[in-house]
């Protein structure tokens, strides 16, 4: 398929699966956004003739932003801090979810989309950056998704750190896959104080010795 010939499909298929008729969709840049209204995806050479893998990464990006399209309330703050990026996190497992329960295939978009993306991601040092990314890698995997390159990824994460991302998951598939708010309240639960997690003790470090009592 011609570029311009999926540029005019994704416009349709936005305003059809977003079920918002009047939502537009700008190829421009290199990131994927919405605000709801507006979906931007990464710019594409109209007269590029696209692989099937091309074109299923291409999908995965508007169906991902569809999707905030269609089940994220944008009402819900999303601060530029870690309980923001932890709900950015969560909320995107949710709405992947949700978008391939009522659109059957659409899972096959984000299956190519993650794994197009996995070799170019790598773990951030800040502990709670990192557990933030590891549950919305871990989240794909939950939702059904078959990404190779994305569980070697995860087989990079300290044990401790792969155990808490996926309780994060299990806590949002039993408590907040009903909107966006409750997204909101469950991230305000993990971080209360909305600061960075502590790394966990260093397992390979010996316990110090007591000190001896004086005579």
């Amino acid at each position: 398929m011609r570029a311009i010939d999926y540029v005019h499909e994704s416009t349709g298929v936005t305003s059809v699966l977003g079920r918002k008729s009047d939502a537009q969709v700008v190829f421009s840049g290199h990131e994927a956004k919405t605000n709801g209204n507006t979906v931007y995806v990464p710019a594409i050479p109209a007269d590029k003739e696209l692989t099937e893998e091309q074109l299923a990464i291409h999908r995965g990006y508007v169906d991902h932003e569809d999707a905030h399209v269609r089940f994220t309330d944008f009402g819900v703050k999303r601060p530029n801090s870690p309980r923001g990026r932890l709900l950015n996190a969560l909320e995107d497992i949710r709405i992947e979810a949700l978008y391939s329960n009522a659109y059957p295939g659409t899972e096959e978009h984000f299956t190519a989309l993650m794994e197009a993306l996995a070799p170019r991601l790598s773990f951030p040092d800040d502990r709670t950056e990192r557990l933030s990314m590891a549950a919305c890698l871990i989240g794909r995997l939950r939702n059904g998704l078959s990404l190779p390159l994305t569980e070697a990824l995860l087989d990079t994460l300290p044990h401790e750190d792969r155990r808490v991302a996926a309780e994060w998951v299990d806590r949002l598939y039993a408590e907040a896959m009903d909107s966006t708010a409750a997204v909101e309240r469950l991230a305000c639960d993990i971080l209360p104080e909305d600061e960075p997690v502590p790394e966990p003790p260093d397992e390979d470090q010996p316990e110090a010795e007591p000190e001896a009592a004086p005579e």
